[in-house]
């Protein structure tokens, strides 16, 4: 039972996973308002701005304070993120 029971939690952690993975895409696919491919810094900190782009990170349990940090970890240093790569 208790193989079953461990085998079941990571199918359900899996599945959570893969949801905000997903969830994540489509953020930050919102994101590239100008359809290039990439957002850069500012696109990134208009999210915030725009209702629904506010309750999807919310779900994902981010707050604007924490935007510039988030930022900076998926950036590789050239001031734009490329939504493929995320």
């Amino acid at each position: 039972q208790s193989n079953l029971d461990h085998e079941q939690l990571d199918r359900e952690k899996t599945a959570r996973e893969t949801r905000e993975l997903k969830h994540l895409n489509t953020l930050f696919s919102g994101m590239d308002r100008d359809g290039n491919g990439t957002f850069s810094w500012d696109e990134f900190k208009q999210s915030f701005a725009d209702a629904q782009m506010r309750k999807r990170w919310r779900l994902l349990d981010f707050q604007p304070d924490e935007c510039k940090e988030l930022f900076n970890l998926l950036d590789d240093g050239d001031g734009e993120i490329q939504t493929s790569e995320v």
